[in-house]
């Protein structure tokens, strides 16, 4: 559901060839990840998870300018612009379109091999 620059459990262009991945909400340009755990520590899995998302949007439909979690629990919210989160993971400046593509051509690859 789109409202405004509110999106709820947005789907992007790589959604289908990942099995369905949805995200919790992008608002403004911000993807937001949803997390009800005890701790406000997110690891490796939940870092992950915001670059498939964001590597998934190979069509800039959402236009992300930052990523981050929200952990309802304890009213916390954590954010980065996409930028600084790439090159904190990648150890180097990523281009995100470049990356999109690839991401694009590894999925459809892989789709072909199993008859998708």
């Amino acid at each position: 559901m789109v409202a405004g620059n509110l999106a709820l459990n947005p789907t992007f262009g790589g959604s289908v060839p990942l099995g369905g991945a949805d995200a919790d909400f992008v608002i403004g340009g911000c993807l937001i990840d949803i997390k009800t755990t005890k701790d406000t520590k997110p690891g490796r899995p939940e870092f992950w998870q915001l670059v498939g998302y964001t590597l998934a949007d190979w069509d800039d439909c959402f236009r992300l300018t930052d990523v981050g979690f929200c952990y309802s629990r304890q009213g916390v919210t954590l954010r980065w612009p996409v930028d600084e989160f790439l090159h904190a993971l990648a150890g180097r400046p990523v281009d995100l379109g470049r990356q999109r593509a690839e991401f694009r051509e590894l999925l459809t690859a892989c789709g072909e091999r199993r008859g998708a």
